[in-house]
């Protein structure tokens, strides 16, 4: 067991799940259709007494949130909220720090330390959450990744012009499993946004195929999880990732990482796709079964990193304290460490020596498998910080 956070008694402790893009992760103006996925790494927050907001984001919230609250916000002492480390499981060296997390577990602490449970007043929480965001992340659209720290699970995300985006919440399928991996450098140069512009100006035809395909392997993508499809969703997905790239490629600014090509090579012989994401040093791996997801995640060698991320499927929660006193601590375990499987090694470099043009995947190895992992702007800006 590790001690990971101390926090102050009759304070609330509260969790709200970082997120990731599974498409539309580069927020082209033409791109009508994207989906994120809440993770099961999140930002934490408490209101304490006589501190001062650790940033302007953190400070806008406080104060929209009392606004907001009125007399119930009465009883609360001068002060803000702080926040925890925001960690995955493993508690190891890697943390999103999304801007959106951190205000929506910003907003939900003073709520639930006013004595408004969050999961009353998820609604007003949002509202809070969105305009404090807006107010302060000048060009940051973060529509997805809000609904996803207040709901959890899947977020399809419509954006309509002049008009706030459409968000919908999709039933993650049961044979969905996600594995988000370091890639050890960026993917795509700095300015291959800016390429992507100068592109669709020079060559508006061509860039218009493209975004045409990428919409339709976005759309595609969606309706596949909402029909509980997750063998077809990867299929889309990986059309979708295919597509970036091409885009990349086209735009003269092509991606530039070797592992995250050995990757898309391992996934693609367990099973599964691997893809960018809307971080550029970040890749996410995605499968139809838990074994294939292990396999994947053992096999991975530096500088490929799988972090210790999955999909949640729970949304923004106060923290259920295990003990009362002085203080209290919150514990995390410790999972599974170590170098990968020489068996899991063995399968997945039989599968991408091989030539041959039928494979068949070997059962899984048992200690493998024993136990799972915890794992419509139209400017060029992205839709993630």
């Amino acid at each position: 067991m590790r001690r990971e956070k101390t926090t102050l008694v009759g304070t609330p402790t509260v969790l709200a799940p970082e997120a990731i893009f599974l498409v539309g992760e580069f927020g082209l103006p033409e791109e009508e259709v994207a989906v994120v996925a809440a993770l099961s790494s999140h930002a934490t927050a408490q209101y304490c007494p006589d501190v001062n907001a650790p940033s302007p984001l953190v400070a806008a919230v406080v104060e929209r949130a009392k606004r907001h609250l009125g007399e119930a916000a009465a009883a609360l002492p001068p002060g803000s909220v702080l926040l925890g480390p925001a960690k995955p499981r493993d508690g190891e060296g890697f943390a999103f720090d999304t801007t959106a997390a951190i205000a929506m577990a910003a907003a939900a602490a003073v709520f639930e330390t006013a004595g408004q449970s969050i999961r009353q007043h998820k609604d007003e929480i949002l509202l809070v959450a969105e305009a404090a965001h807006r107010a302060t992340q000048t060009g940051i659209g973060a529509e997805g990744e809000l609904a996803a720290a207040l709901h959890g699970g899947l977020i399809k995300v419509a954006f309509q012009p002049n008009a706030a985006a459409h968000i919908e919440a999709l039933p993650p399928p049961a044979g969905l499993h996600l594995v988000v991996f370091q890639t050890g450098r960026a993917l795509f140069p700095a300015d291959w946004l800016a390429c992507v512009h100068q592109f669709a100006e020079r060559y508006p035809i061509a860039y218009a195929q493209i975004i045409k395909d990428l919409l339709e392997r976005a759309g595609r993508f969606a309706a596949d999880l909402s029909e509980g499809n997750a063998t077809a969703a990867i299929a889309s997905a990986e059309r979708y990732g295919s597509c970036i790239i091409q885009l990349a490629a086209a735009v003269s600014a092509p991606m530039q990482s070797a592992p995250l090509q050995k990757a898309m090579e391992l996934a693609k012989a367990i099973g599964g796709i691997a893809k960018t994401t809307s971080r550029n040093d970040l890749g996410i791996a995605i499968f139809a079964t838990p074994e294939a997801a292990i396999l994947f995640a053992r096999a991975c060698e530096p500088p490929l990193s799988p972090l210790s991320i999955d999909l949640e499927r729970v949304g923004v929660r106060r923290l259920v304290l295990p003990q009362i006193g002085e203080s209290a601590e919150v514990h995390t375990p410790i999972p599974e460490t170590g170098p990968s499987s020489i068996s899991a090694q063995a399968i997945v470099r039989s599968f991408l020596d091989d030539t041959s043009t039928e494979r068949t995947l070997p059962a899984p190895d048992p200690e493998i498998c024993a136990s799972p992992p915890h794992h419509a702007s139209q400017t060029f800006f992205p839709r993630w910080r």
